[in-house]
Protein backbone atom coordinates (compact mmCIF):
# COMPACT_ATOMS: atom_id res chain seq x y z
CA UNK A 1 0.00 0.00 0.00
CA UNK A 2 2.84 2.35 0.81
CA UNK A 3 4.38 1.68 -2.62
CA UNK A 4 1.06 2.43 -4.34
CA UNK A 5 0.73 5.69 -2.41
CA UNK A 6 4.26 6.75 -3.42
CA UNK A 7 3.49 6.14 -7.09
CA UNK A 8 0.28 8.16 -6.86
CA UNK A 9 2.08 11.09 -5.26
CA UNK A 10 4.85 10.99 -7.86
CA UNK A 11 2.26 11.02 -10.64
CA UNK A 12 0.53 14.05 -9.16
CA UNK A 13 3.73 16.08 -8.89
CA UNK A 14 4.66 15.32 -12.47
CA UNK A 15 7.11 12.42 -12.16
CA UNK A 16 6.18 11.26 -15.65
CA UNK A 17 6.78 14.59 -17.33
CA UNK A 18 6.80 18.37 -17.13
CA UNK A 19 3.40 19.35 -18.55
CA UNK A 20 1.01 21.95 -17.20
CA UNK A 21 -1.36 24.73 -18.19
CA UNK A 22 -1.54 28.43 -17.41
CA UNK A 23 -4.27 30.44 -19.13
CA UNK A 24 -3.58 33.66 -21.02
CA UNK A 25 -5.48 36.81 -20.17
CA UNK A 26 -8.07 37.17 -22.96
CA UNK A 27 -8.25 40.96 -22.62
CA UNK A 28 -4.56 41.73 -23.16
CA UNK A 29 -2.57 38.93 -24.77
CA UNK A 30 -0.12 41.36 -26.42
CA UNK A 31 -0.84 40.26 -29.96
CA UNK A 32 -0.54 36.55 -29.21
CA UNK A 33 -4.02 35.64 -30.48
CA UNK A 34 -3.60 37.70 -33.66
CA UNK A 35 -0.24 36.16 -34.53
CA UNK A 36 -1.42 32.67 -33.58
CA UNK A 37 -4.34 33.16 -35.96
CA UNK A 38 -1.95 34.35 -38.67
CA UNK A 39 0.12 31.18 -38.26
CA UNK A 40 -3.04 29.07 -38.48
CA UNK A 41 -3.94 30.85 -41.70
CA UNK A 42 -0.53 30.05 -43.13
CA UNK A 43 -0.67 26.41 -42.05
CA UNK A 44 -4.33 25.90 -43.12
CA UNK A 45 -5.90 25.77 -39.68
CA UNK A 46 -4.35 22.90 -37.75
CA UNK A 47 -5.80 24.30 -34.52
CA UNK A 48 -9.12 25.81 -33.42
CA UNK A 49 -9.41 29.18 -31.67
CA UNK A 50 -13.12 28.78 -30.95
CA UNK A 51 -12.64 28.57 -27.17
CA UNK A 52 -10.48 31.07 -25.32
CA UNK A 53 -8.53 31.80 -23.20
CA UNK A 54 -5.79 29.66 -24.69
CA UNK A 55 -3.16 28.12 -22.48
CA UNK A 56 0.44 29.29 -22.62
CA UNK A 57 1.61 25.77 -23.45
CA UNK A 58 -0.74 25.66 -26.47
CA UNK A 59 0.74 28.93 -27.72
CA UNK A 60 4.31 27.72 -27.06
CA UNK A 61 3.73 24.54 -29.06
CA UNK A 62 2.24 26.56 -31.92
CA UNK A 63 5.17 29.00 -31.97
CA UNK A 64 7.90 26.35 -31.83
CA UNK A 65 6.25 24.03 -34.40
CA UNK A 66 5.70 26.70 -37.04
CA UNK A 67 7.18 26.11 -40.49
CA UNK A 68 9.67 28.97 -40.73
CA UNK A 69 10.19 28.45 -44.46
CA UNK A 70 6.64 29.69 -45.11
CA UNK A 71 7.12 33.01 -43.26
CA UNK A 72 8.25 36.38 -44.54
CA UNK A 73 10.86 38.56 -42.81
CA UNK A 74 8.47 40.32 -40.45
CA UNK A 75 6.77 37.05 -39.50
CA UNK A 76 10.11 35.38 -38.76
CA UNK A 77 11.07 38.27 -36.48
CA UNK A 78 7.66 38.14 -34.78
CA UNK A 79 7.92 34.38 -34.34
CA UNK A 80 11.28 34.77 -32.60
CA UNK A 81 9.76 37.53 -30.45
CA UNK A 82 7.01 35.23 -29.17
CA UNK A 83 9.31 32.23 -28.87
CA UNK A 84 11.33 34.23 -26.35
CA UNK A 85 8.08 35.09 -24.51
CA UNK A 86 6.83 31.48 -24.33
CA UNK A 87 9.98 29.35 -24.26
CA UNK A 88 9.72 28.96 -20.46
CA UNK A 89 6.35 27.23 -21.00
CA UNK A 90 8.02 24.30 -22.74
CA UNK A 91 9.58 21.38 -20.92
CA UNK A 92 13.12 22.30 -19.86
CA UNK A 93 14.78 19.66 -22.04
CA UNK A 94 12.78 20.85 -25.08
CA UNK A 95 13.91 24.47 -25.05
CA UNK A 96 15.88 25.17 -28.23
CA UNK A 97 18.83 27.51 -28.34
CA UNK A 98 17.58 31.04 -28.92
CA UNK A 99 19.73 34.02 -29.77
CA UNK A 100 20.10 36.18 -26.67
CA UNK A 101 18.69 39.62 -27.64
CA UNK A 102 19.52 41.38 -24.36
CA UNK A 103 22.84 42.77 -23.17
CA UNK A 104 24.15 44.62 -20.16
CA UNK A 105 21.57 44.62 -17.37
CA UNK A 106 19.93 41.46 -18.70
CA UNK A 107 23.19 39.55 -19.32
CA UNK A 108 22.67 37.17 -16.40
CA UNK A 109 19.09 36.26 -17.23
CA UNK A 110 17.94 32.98 -18.74
CA UNK A 111 18.99 33.22 -22.39
CA UNK A 112 15.92 31.26 -23.47
CA UNK A 113 13.34 33.88 -22.52
CA UNK A 114 12.40 37.52 -22.19
CA UNK A 115 13.13 39.25 -18.86
CA UNK A 116 10.83 39.07 -15.84
CA UNK A 117 10.84 41.06 -12.61
CA UNK A 118 11.51 37.81 -10.74
CA UNK A 119 12.14 34.36 -12.20
CA UNK A 120 13.04 31.06 -10.54
CA UNK A 121 13.56 27.70 -12.19
CA UNK A 122 14.78 24.41 -10.77
CA UNK A 123 13.89 20.95 -11.97
CA UNK A 124 10.15 20.88 -12.66
CA UNK A 125 9.36 24.07 -10.78
CA UNK A 126 9.18 27.46 -12.47
CA UNK A 127 7.94 30.68 -10.87
CA UNK A 128 7.52 34.06 -12.57
CA UNK A 129 6.47 37.34 -10.95
CA UNK A 130 5.76 40.57 -12.84
CA UNK A 131 4.14 43.92 -12.06
CA UNK A 132 0.99 45.32 -13.65
CA UNK A 133 1.29 49.02 -14.44
CA UNK A 134 -0.67 51.15 -16.85
CA UNK A 135 -2.25 54.48 -17.63
CA UNK A 136 -4.67 55.71 -20.29
CA UNK A 137 -5.77 59.22 -21.24
CA UNK A 138 -8.83 60.27 -23.26
CA UNK A 139 -9.90 63.63 -24.62
CA UNK A 140 -13.09 64.61 -26.47
CA UNK A 141 -15.80 67.29 -26.57
CA UNK A 142 -16.92 66.26 -23.07
CA UNK A 143 -13.52 67.00 -21.53
CA UNK A 144 -10.68 64.72 -20.45
CA UNK A 145 -10.55 61.43 -18.62
CA UNK A 146 -7.82 59.13 -17.38
CA UNK A 147 -7.33 55.71 -15.92
CA UNK A 148 -4.47 54.16 -13.97
CA UNK A 149 -3.84 50.49 -13.23
CA UNK A 150 -1.49 48.94 -10.70
CA UNK A 151 -1.11 45.35 -9.51
CA UNK A 152 0.88 42.18 -9.88
CA UNK A 153 0.92 38.83 -11.67
CA UNK A 154 2.37 35.45 -10.66
CA UNK A 155 2.67 32.25 -12.67
CA UNK A 156 4.05 28.93 -11.44
CA UNK A 157 4.60 25.46 -12.85
CA UNK A 158 5.02 22.61 -10.35
CA UNK A 159 5.23 19.32 -12.18
CA UNK A 160 1.85 18.76 -13.77
CA UNK A 161 0.23 21.57 -11.81
CA UNK A 162 -0.10 25.09 -13.15
CA UNK A 163 -0.91 28.00 -10.86
CA UNK A 164 -1.52 31.59 -11.88
CA UNK A 165 -2.98 34.69 -10.31
CA UNK A 166 -3.17 38.43 -10.83
CA UNK A 167 -4.75 41.38 -9.11
CA UNK A 168 -5.05 44.97 -10.26
CA UNK A 169 -6.56 48.12 -8.84
CA UNK A 170 -8.08 50.52 -11.37
CA UNK A 171 -8.93 54.20 -10.91
CA UNK A 172 -11.03 56.15 -13.45
CA UNK A 173 -11.62 59.88 -13.22
CA UNK A 174 -14.97 59.33 -14.94
CA UNK A 175 -16.52 55.86 -15.37
CA UNK A 176 -15.91 54.17 -18.71
CA UNK A 177 -18.18 51.18 -18.14
CA UNK A 178 -21.69 50.32 -16.99
CA UNK A 179 -24.00 47.35 -17.33
CA UNK A 180 -26.11 48.91 -20.10
CA UNK A 181 -23.13 50.18 -22.10
CA UNK A 182 -23.18 49.55 -25.84
CA UNK A 183 -19.42 49.64 -26.16
CA UNK A 184 -17.05 46.68 -25.78
CA UNK A 185 -15.40 47.99 -22.61
CA UNK A 186 -14.53 45.54 -19.86
CA UNK A 187 -17.13 45.15 -17.12
CA UNK A 188 -16.40 46.84 -13.81
CA UNK A 189 -17.92 46.67 -10.34
CA UNK A 190 -17.23 50.22 -9.16
CA UNK A 191 -16.67 51.79 -5.79
CA UNK A 192 -17.96 55.38 -5.81
CA UNK A 193 -15.83 58.29 -4.60
CA UNK A 194 -17.16 61.63 -3.40
CA UNK A 195 -15.46 63.54 -6.25
CA UNK A 196 -17.28 61.51 -8.92
CA UNK A 197 -14.34 59.25 -9.74
CA UNK A 198 -14.62 55.48 -9.70
CA UNK A 199 -12.40 52.60 -8.61
CA UNK A 200 -12.59 48.86 -8.98
CA UNK A 201 -10.32 45.93 -8.35
CA UNK A 202 -10.19 42.68 -10.25
CA UNK A 203 -8.49 39.39 -9.62
CA UNK A 204 -8.15 36.33 -11.83
CA UNK A 205 -6.29 33.11 -11.35
CA UNK A 206 -6.55 29.40 -10.81
CA UNK A 207 -4.96 26.00 -10.48
CA UNK A 208 -4.88 23.41 -13.27
CA UNK A 209 -3.74 19.82 -13.58
CA UNK A 210 -2.48 18.46 -16.90
CA UNK A 211 -2.99 14.82 -17.94
CA UNK A 212 -1.35 14.74 -21.39
CA UNK A 213 -4.55 14.82 -23.51
CA UNK A 214 -6.05 17.80 -21.68
CA UNK A 215 -6.36 19.54 -18.38
CA UNK A 216 -8.83 20.20 -15.58
CA UNK A 217 -8.81 23.34 -13.50
CA UNK A 218 -10.50 25.47 -10.89
CA UNK A 219 -10.13 29.07 -12.11
CA UNK A 220 -11.64 32.52 -11.88
CA UNK A 221 -11.31 33.96 -15.34
CA UNK A 222 -13.00 35.31 -18.45
CA UNK A 223 -14.47 33.04 -21.12
CA UNK A 224 -14.53 33.90 -24.82
CA UNK A 225 -16.39 31.43 -27.04
CA UNK A 226 -17.13 32.05 -30.70
CA UNK A 227 -15.34 33.28 -33.79
CA UNK A 228 -14.86 37.00 -34.22
CA UNK A 229 -11.92 39.38 -34.11
CA UNK A 230 -14.10 42.22 -32.79
CA UNK A 231 -16.43 40.71 -30.17
CA UNK A 232 -18.08 37.30 -30.26
CA UNK A 233 -21.71 36.29 -29.81
CA UNK A 234 -21.66 33.23 -27.54
CA UNK A 235 -19.52 34.29 -24.59
CA UNK A 236 -17.45 37.46 -24.62
CA UNK A 237 -15.16 39.29 -22.22
CA UNK A 238 -17.25 42.42 -21.58
CA UNK A 239 -18.52 40.84 -18.35
CA UNK A 240 -16.50 40.41 -15.16
CA UNK A 241 -14.58 37.14 -14.59
CA UNK A 242 -16.25 34.35 -12.62
CA UNK A 243 -15.21 31.15 -10.85
CA UNK A 244 -15.52 27.94 -12.82
CA UNK A 245 -14.46 24.31 -13.05
CA UNK A 246 -12.90 23.82 -16.49
CA UNK A 247 -12.20 20.73 -18.55
CA UNK A 248 -10.29 20.78 -21.83
CA UNK A 249 -9.61 17.67 -23.92
CA UNK A 250 -7.54 17.45 -27.10
CA UNK A 251 -6.85 13.69 -27.46
CA UNK A 252 -6.28 13.83 -31.24
CA UNK A 253 -5.48 16.66 -33.63
CA UNK A 254 -8.96 16.55 -35.18
CA UNK A 255 -11.09 16.78 -32.00
CA UNK A 256 -11.31 19.23 -29.12
CA UNK A 257 -13.73 19.35 -26.19
CA UNK A 258 -14.32 22.22 -23.77
CA UNK A 259 -16.57 22.39 -20.71
CA UNK A 260 -17.03 24.57 -17.68
CA UNK A 261 -19.41 24.92 -14.75
CA UNK A 262 -19.37 28.42 -13.31
CA UNK A 263 -20.79 30.45 -10.44
CA UNK A 264 -22.36 33.78 -11.47
CA UNK A 265 -23.56 36.87 -9.60
CA UNK A 266 -27.34 37.22 -9.96
CA UNK A 267 -27.84 40.67 -8.33
CA UNK A 268 -31.30 39.39 -7.26
CA UNK A 269 -31.94 39.59 -3.51
CA UNK A 270 -33.14 36.40 -1.84
CA UNK A 271 -36.02 37.65 0.32
CA UNK A 272 -35.66 34.64 2.63
CA UNK A 273 -32.18 35.82 3.59
CA UNK A 274 -33.19 39.33 4.74
CA UNK A 275 -32.35 39.83 8.40
CA UNK A 276 -32.71 43.07 10.38
CA UNK A 277 -30.79 43.52 13.61
CA UNK A 278 -31.28 46.97 15.13
CA UNK A 279 -30.72 49.51 12.37
CA UNK A 280 -28.77 47.10 10.15
CA UNK A 281 -30.36 44.93 7.47
CA UNK A 282 -28.37 42.19 5.81
CA UNK A 283 -29.27 39.98 2.86
CA UNK A 284 -27.86 37.55 0.31
CA UNK A 285 -28.31 37.24 -3.45
CA UNK A 286 -29.85 34.24 -5.16
CA UNK A 287 -27.31 31.69 -6.33
CA UNK A 288 -26.79 31.57 -10.07
CA UNK A 289 -24.82 29.06 -12.14
CA UNK A 290 -23.89 28.28 -15.73
CA UNK A 291 -22.76 25.05 -17.40
CA UNK A 292 -21.61 24.89 -21.03
CA UNK A 293 -19.82 22.58 -23.44
CA UNK A 294 -18.27 22.66 -26.92
CA UNK A 295 -17.54 19.76 -29.29
CA UNK A 296 -15.12 20.76 -32.06
CA UNK A 297 -14.27 18.50 -35.01
CA UNK A 298 -11.93 18.84 -37.99
CA UNK A 299 -13.40 16.62 -40.74
CA UNK A 300 -10.91 17.94 -43.31
CA UNK A 301 -7.58 19.70 -42.93
CA UNK A 302 -8.85 23.29 -43.19
CA UNK A 303 -12.34 23.05 -41.64
CA UNK A 304 -13.42 23.10 -37.98
CA UNK A 305 -17.06 22.46 -37.03
CA UNK A 306 -18.30 23.13 -33.50
CA UNK A 307 -21.52 22.34 -31.64
CA UNK A 308 -22.43 23.03 -28.04
CA UNK A 309 -25.00 24.16 -25.53
CA UNK A 310 -25.31 25.88 -22.16
CA UNK A 311 -27.72 26.33 -19.28
CA UNK A 312 -28.09 29.19 -16.81
CA UNK A 313 -29.90 28.09 -13.66
CA UNK A 314 -30.54 29.16 -10.09
CA UNK A 315 -30.68 26.77 -7.16
CA UNK A 316 -29.79 26.68 -3.48
CA UNK A 317 -26.88 24.43 -4.43
CA UNK A 318 -25.26 23.50 -7.76
CA UNK A 319 -27.18 20.80 -9.65
CA UNK A 320 -25.18 17.56 -9.86
CA UNK A 321 -26.46 16.69 -13.36
CA UNK A 322 -24.93 19.83 -14.83
CA UNK A 323 -21.48 18.64 -13.74
CA UNK A 324 -21.70 15.92 -16.40
CA UNK A 325 -19.75 17.55 -19.25
CA UNK A 326 -21.41 15.89 -22.24
CA UNK A 327 -25.08 16.55 -21.42
CA UNK A 328 -27.69 18.21 -23.64
CA UNK A 329 -28.80 20.62 -20.93
CA UNK A 330 -32.20 21.61 -22.32
CA UNK A 331 -33.36 18.01 -22.09
CA UNK A 332 -32.03 17.79 -18.53
CA UNK A 333 -33.87 21.01 -17.69
CA UNK A 334 -37.19 19.49 -18.87
CA UNK A 335 -36.68 16.68 -16.37
CA UNK A 336 -35.64 18.93 -13.48
CA UNK A 337 -38.37 21.55 -13.93
CA UNK A 338 -41.22 19.09 -14.41
CA UNK A 339 -41.81 20.60 -17.91
CA UNK A 340 -42.73 23.96 -16.35
CA UNK A 341 -40.97 27.09 -17.68
CA UNK A 342 -41.41 28.88 -14.36
CA UNK A 343 -39.48 26.23 -12.46
CA UNK A 344 -36.42 25.67 -14.62
CA UNK A 345 -33.35 27.19 -16.18
CA UNK A 346 -32.51 29.11 -19.34
CA UNK A 347 -30.91 26.95 -22.05
CA UNK A 348 -28.99 27.97 -25.16
CA UNK A 349 -27.51 26.15 -28.18
CA UNK A 350 -24.76 27.16 -30.56
CA UNK A 351 -22.82 26.06 -33.62
CA UNK A 352 -19.84 27.43 -35.50
CA UNK A 353 -17.68 26.83 -38.56
CA UNK A 354 -14.14 27.95 -39.33
CA UNK A 355 -12.67 27.42 -42.80
CA UNK A 356 -9.08 28.29 -43.76
CA UNK A 357 -8.90 27.32 -47.44
CA UNK A 358 -5.38 28.65 -47.91
CA UNK A 359 -3.52 31.78 -49.00
CA UNK A 360 -4.14 33.45 -45.65
CA UNK A 361 -7.96 33.39 -45.86
CA UNK A 362 -10.16 32.64 -42.84
CA UNK A 363 -13.95 32.33 -43.24
CA UNK A 364 -15.96 31.90 -40.04
CA UNK A 365 -19.46 32.03 -38.61
CA UNK A 366 -20.99 31.48 -35.15
CA UNK A 367 -24.69 30.85 -34.45
CA UNK A 368 -26.23 31.41 -31.00
CA UNK A 369 -29.78 30.08 -30.51
CA UNK A 370 -31.72 31.24 -27.46
CA UNK A 371 -35.10 29.88 -28.53
CA UNK A 372 -36.47 28.50 -31.78
CA UNK A 373 -39.78 26.89 -32.76
CA UNK A 374 -39.71 25.01 -36.06
CA UNK A 375 -43.51 24.91 -36.08
CA UNK A 376 -43.79 28.72 -35.96
CA UNK A 377 -40.50 29.61 -37.67
CA UNK A 378 -42.07 31.13 -40.81
CA UNK A 379 -45.15 32.65 -39.14
CA UNK A 380 -44.52 36.44 -39.03
CA UNK A 381 -46.96 36.91 -36.13
CA UNK A 382 -46.06 33.88 -33.99
CA UNK A 383 -42.37 33.13 -34.56
CA UNK A 384 -39.82 32.96 -31.74
CA UNK A 385 -36.67 33.12 -33.86
CA UNK A 386 -34.42 34.23 -31.03
CA UNK A 387 -30.95 33.79 -32.47
CA UNK A 388 -27.83 35.79 -33.27
CA UNK A 389 -25.16 35.16 -35.87
CA UNK A 390 -21.63 36.52 -36.23
CA UNK A 391 -19.81 35.97 -39.53
CA UNK A 392 -16.71 37.29 -41.15
CA UNK A 393 -13.63 36.98 -43.33
CA UNK A 394 -10.01 37.70 -42.55
CA UNK A 395 -7.38 37.80 -45.32
CA UNK A 396 -3.89 37.82 -43.90
CA UNK A 397 -1.06 39.24 -46.03
CA UNK A 398 -3.18 39.91 -49.10
CA UNK A 399 -0.50 42.54 -49.49
CA UNK A 400 2.84 42.12 -47.69
CA UNK A 401 2.19 42.46 -43.91
CA UNK A 402 -1.36 43.76 -44.48
CA UNK A 403 -4.51 42.13 -43.09
CA UNK A 404 -8.08 42.80 -44.19
CA UNK A 405 -11.10 41.90 -42.02
CA UNK A 406 -14.84 42.21 -42.57
CA UNK A 407 -17.42 41.14 -39.96
CA UNK A 408 -21.19 41.21 -39.62
CA UNK A 409 -23.32 40.67 -36.53
CA UNK A 410 -27.09 40.25 -36.42
CA UNK A 411 -29.18 39.58 -33.34
CA UNK A 412 -32.94 39.14 -33.44
CA UNK A 413 -35.13 40.53 -30.64
CA UNK A 414 -35.16 38.73 -27.26
CA UNK A 415 -31.74 37.07 -27.59
CA UNK A 416 -29.79 36.82 -24.27
CA UNK A 417 -32.94 37.67 -22.27
CA UNK A 418 -35.07 35.71 -19.84
CA UNK A 419 -38.17 36.57 -17.86
CA UNK A 420 -36.53 35.38 -14.63
CA UNK A 421 -33.84 37.72 -13.33
CA UNK A 422 -32.03 34.81 -11.72
CA UNK A 423 -31.52 32.99 -15.05
CA UNK A 424 -30.91 35.71 -17.64
CA UNK A 425 -27.73 35.56 -19.73
CA UNK A 426 -25.86 38.02 -17.52
CA UNK A 427 -23.23 38.08 -14.82
CA UNK A 428 -23.29 40.90 -12.25
CA UNK A 429 -25.58 42.88 -14.58
CA UNK A 430 -23.31 42.59 -17.65
CA UNK A 431 -24.34 40.55 -20.67
CA UNK A 432 -22.21 37.46 -21.28
CA UNK A 433 -22.86 37.59 -25.03
CA UNK A 434 -22.25 40.26 -27.67
CA UNK A 435 -22.08 43.78 -26.28
CA UNK A 436 -24.92 45.01 -28.56
CA UNK A 437 -27.24 42.37 -27.10
CA UNK A 438 -30.53 41.72 -28.93
CA UNK A 439 -32.35 43.46 -31.81
CA UNK A 440 -29.13 44.86 -33.24
CA UNK A 441 -26.69 44.63 -36.10
CA UNK A 442 -23.10 45.63 -36.74
CA UNK A 443 -20.73 45.89 -39.70
CA UNK A 444 -16.96 46.18 -39.30
CA UNK A 445 -14.28 46.77 -41.93
CA UNK A 446 -10.65 46.76 -40.85
CA UNK A 447 -7.27 47.16 -42.53
CA UNK A 448 -4.18 46.49 -40.42
CA UNK A 449 -0.57 47.00 -41.50
CA UNK A 450 2.46 45.64 -39.60
CA UNK A 451 5.66 47.01 -41.16
CA UNK A 452 7.65 45.60 -38.24
CA UNK A 453 6.90 42.84 -35.75
CA UNK A 454 6.65 45.42 -32.95
CA UNK A 455 4.45 47.99 -34.75
CA UNK A 456 0.80 47.74 -35.81
CA UNK A 457 -1.22 50.40 -37.65
CA UNK A 458 -4.95 49.81 -38.08
CA UNK A 459 -7.79 51.69 -39.72
CA UNK A 460 -11.33 50.54 -38.90
CA UNK A 461 -14.90 51.40 -39.87
CA UNK A 462 -17.76 50.31 -37.61
CA UNK A 463 -21.52 50.68 -38.09
CA UNK A 464 -23.72 49.68 -35.13
CA UNK A 465 -27.51 49.88 -34.92
CA UNK A 466 -29.83 49.06 -32.02
CA UNK A 467 -33.62 48.60 -32.11
CA UNK A 468 -36.31 48.61 -29.44
CA UNK A 469 -35.34 46.94 -26.17
CA UNK A 470 -38.33 44.63 -25.73
CA UNK A 471 -38.83 43.17 -22.24
CA UNK A 472 -39.29 39.43 -21.78
CA UNK A 473 -42.95 39.31 -20.71
CA UNK A 474 -43.84 35.97 -22.25
CA UNK A 475 -46.66 35.50 -19.76
CA UNK A 476 -48.58 38.48 -21.22
CA UNK A 477 -50.76 38.35 -24.35
CA UNK A 478 -52.11 40.87 -26.81
CA UNK A 479 -55.66 41.70 -25.60
CA UNK A 480 -57.03 41.60 -29.17
CA UNK A 481 -55.21 38.71 -30.87
CA UNK A 482 -54.38 36.69 -27.77
CA UNK A 483 -50.84 36.15 -29.10
CA UNK A 484 -48.05 36.30 -26.47
CA UNK A 485 -46.28 39.67 -26.62
CA UNK A 486 -42.90 38.01 -27.08
CA UNK A 487 -43.92 36.26 -30.31
CA UNK A 488 -43.62 37.71 -33.81
CA UNK A 489 -41.43 40.70 -32.83
CA UNK A 490 -39.93 42.15 -36.04
CA UNK A 491 -36.20 42.73 -36.42
CA UNK A 492 -35.15 46.42 -36.17
CA UNK A 493 -38.66 47.76 -36.77
CA UNK A 494 -37.33 51.09 -35.50
CA UNK A 495 -33.93 52.44 -34.45
CA UNK A 496 -33.27 53.65 -30.92
CA UNK A 497 -29.48 54.03 -31.19
CA UNK A 498 -27.17 54.39 -34.19
CA UNK A 499 -23.42 54.89 -34.23
CA UNK A 500 -20.75 55.07 -36.91
CA UNK A 501 -17.12 55.01 -35.81
CA UNK A 502 -13.95 55.64 -37.79
CA UNK A 503 -10.80 54.54 -35.94
CA UNK A 504 -7.07 54.97 -36.52
CA UNK A 505 -4.98 53.06 -34.00
CA UNK A 506 -1.22 52.63 -33.61
CA UNK A 507 0.27 50.09 -31.20
CA UNK A 508 3.97 49.65 -30.47
CA UNK A 509 5.22 46.66 -28.48
CA UNK A 510 9.01 46.82 -27.98
CA UNK A 511 8.99 43.95 -25.45
CA UNK A 512 6.34 41.33 -24.79
CA UNK A 513 4.58 42.85 -21.77
CA UNK A 514 5.06 46.50 -22.70
CA UNK A 515 2.76 48.24 -25.16
CA UNK A 516 2.21 51.86 -26.15
CA UNK A 517 -1.06 52.76 -27.89
CA UNK A 518 -2.47 55.89 -29.52
CA UNK A 519 -5.84 56.11 -31.29
CA UNK A 520 -8.25 58.59 -32.82
CA UNK A 521 -11.98 57.83 -33.04
CA UNK A 522 -14.42 59.86 -35.12
CA UNK A 523 -17.87 59.06 -33.76
CA UNK A 524 -21.13 59.99 -35.47
CA UNK A 525 -24.40 59.29 -33.64
CA UNK A 526 -27.44 60.28 -35.74
CA UNK A 527 -29.64 58.56 -33.14
CA UNK A 528 -28.47 59.11 -29.55
CA UNK A 529 -29.68 57.19 -26.51
CA UNK A 530 -28.13 58.22 -23.21
CA UNK A 531 -28.89 54.91 -21.49
CA UNK A 532 -26.38 53.21 -23.77
CA UNK A 533 -23.40 55.49 -23.16
CA UNK A 534 -21.55 56.71 -20.09
CA UNK A 535 -21.55 60.53 -19.84
CA UNK A 536 -17.96 60.90 -21.05
CA UNK A 537 -18.70 59.05 -24.31
CA UNK A 538 -21.99 60.74 -25.25
CA UNK A 539 -22.43 62.83 -28.35
CA UNK A 540 -20.60 62.91 -31.69
CA UNK A 541 -17.07 64.11 -32.37
CA UNK A 542 -13.45 63.09 -32.02
CA UNK A 543 -12.02 61.08 -29.10
CA UNK A 544 -8.26 60.87 -28.63
CA UNK A 545 -6.72 58.10 -26.55
CA UNK A 546 -3.17 57.42 -25.44
CA UNK A 547 -2.10 54.54 -23.22
CA UNK A 548 0.95 52.78 -21.83
CA UNK A 549 0.77 49.46 -20.04
CA UNK A 550 3.05 46.78 -18.68
CA UNK A 551 1.50 43.49 -17.64
CA UNK A 552 -2.08 44.54 -18.43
Amino acid sequence: MRGIAIHIVLALIGYSGFAQQILLDSRADYGVAAFSDELLNIHSGQGSMMAQPMSRRTVANLMFNANVSMLNGRQKAELKFYQLAFSKDLEPDQRPELERPFRGLFQGLDRYKQPDLAYYHQGQTTVTINPILGASYWSNQNGVNWQRRVGGDIQAYIGRFGLYGSVRDVYERSPMSQDSLLNPQEGALYKFNNDGSREFSETRGGITYDFDVGYVGLVRDHVRWGYGYYSTNILDINTVPFAQIKLHLNPVDWFQFDYFHGSLQSDVVDSNSIVTVGAVTTFEYHNKFIAANLFSFRPIRSLWLTFGNSIVYSERAPELTYFIPVMFYKSVDHYLNGRNNYAGGNAQMFAAASLRPGKGVHLYSTLFVDELSFRRMFDPTRHTNWYSIKSGLRWSNFLPNATFTIEHYRSNPMVYKHFLGTTNFENAGYTMGHYLRDNAREYILSLRFKPYYWLSIEGRYQYAQKGIDNPDVRGLRDPITGIPLTQGIPFLESTTWLQTTYTLQIVAQPVYRLSVMASLNKIQRPVENERYQVPFLRGSGFTWQFGVQYGL
